[in-house]
């Protein structure tokens, strides 16, 4: 894709907090310019959604992210290990209602066509 000028960034949702978090250690880096690393890459590869515990800080960015890719079609492929109603549950909050990790998860599946693995053996568990 680099070669065709497609600006890809690949990240795990995990990294993509952690380099947002960073920035408020850094002078001259702004949170939102990280941000806006993933908002506007022509092609934005999400690995990993939901492996971390949903708290109120990363699933506000998730969305602030994915509506923005949203509004503006913006492609994204996301890899998650759950379905609809369990992506949803592991985006929100212990203390949440839900509302945004239901927006967020409308929003993917929407913008994104859903590949279920189901019966695929992962390669890592064999090693």
């Amino acid at each position: 894709l680099r070669d065709k000028g497609v600006k890809c960034t690949f990240t795990t949702f995990e990294d993509m907090l952690l380099k947002i978090r960073d920035s408020y250690d850094k002078q001259g880096v702004s949170d939102m310019s990280i941000r806006n690393l993933y908002k506007d890459a022509d092609l934005l590869i999400l690995d990993d959604l939901a492996k971390e515990k949903a708290t109120e800080f990363s699933t506000s960015v998730l969305f602030d992210i994915v509506n923005h890719r949203y509004e503006n079609m913006l492609p994204m492929i996301v890899t998650a290990n759950h379905d609809r109603d369990s992506l949803i549950k592991r985006l929100t909050p212990a203390d949440g209602d839900g509302t945004k990790a239901d927006a967020v998860v409308s929003r993917l599946y929407e913008m994104c066509v859903a590949i279920p693995m189901d019966g695929i053996a992962d390669y890592r568990r064999k090693k």
